[in-house]
């Protein structure tokens, strides 16, 4: 009877697209817009680099989660009226890991404000069945920067903080996929060095950008916020 079970659950899991072990074998994001503002104004910010990336994670487990990749890595920048566009896509999820509430997390940079991320935010009691085919929560929100207050020390914290967070990005090839977010943080990173040497603290610099993936780590200061 216990074998039997096993084999209905599968065959369950199968119809949904699912796999008896982990997640669909593909996702499917639905493009969506946003807009940036001023958290103090109100006024929208124009120019500012948007990040875009979707986790993936182990299957759930007796083990606790953990991250196994990136699905899908993007960037674009606010238009004059503080909109941005994530392209929709369809991507293969050959190791059926779970692609939980990060639907995507975006990360969003201008010079003079804060570095903030944005995500969906499913409750945790949605985490285990949320569906292969996902629409943003951010889909037509409007997401507020705060102006930047704070010291270089602080600043260093929030910039290691977004580091820590992309190492699969920076640490690979996909970071030809958002150039210009990634060549921001970097050049950030080096004046904060050079401003106070004293601040030890985890940042990508652009020479230790892997090579060889078809773009020049060195062509990136040209593409810089």
């Amino acid at each position: 009877m216990k074998f039997e079970c096993l084999i209905w659950t599968a065959l369950a899991l199968a119809a949904l697209g699912l796999n008896a072990c982990g997640g669909p074998s593909s996702y499917t994001s639905e493009p969506f817009d946003a807009q940036v503002v001023d958290a103090n104004t109100g006024q929208p910010i124009a120019g500012a680099l948007v990040f875009a990336h979707w986790h993936l994670r182990k299957a759930q487990t007796l083990d606790t989660p953990g991250f196994v990749g990136e699905l899908e890595v993007m960037e674009t920048v606010t238009d004059n009226e503080g909109r941005f566009h994530i392209a929709g896509f369809t991507k293969a999820n050959p190791g059926h890991h779970l692609l939980w509430d990060e639907d995507p997390e975006i990360i969003i940079y201008k010079p003079g404000y804060a570095l903030d991320s944005f995500d969906s935010s499913y409750p945790v009691d949605q985490h285990l069945n949320l569906p292969a085919k996902r629409k943003s929560r951010l889909a037509g929100q409007t997401l507020k920067l705060k102006p930047w207050s704070g010291d270089d020390r602080l600043k260093a914290t929030y910039l290691g903080g977004i580091d820590s967070r992309l190492n699969e990005v920076v640490r690979s090839c996909m970071w030809t996929r958002a150039p210009r977010f990634i060549a921001a943080l970097a050049e950030e990173g080096k004046r904060l060095d050079e401003r106070n040497p004293s601040l030890i603290f985890s940042s990508t610099r652009l020479e230790e950008l892997p090579k060889n993936c078809g773009t020049n780590p060195g062509e990136l200061k040209g593409k810089k916020q």
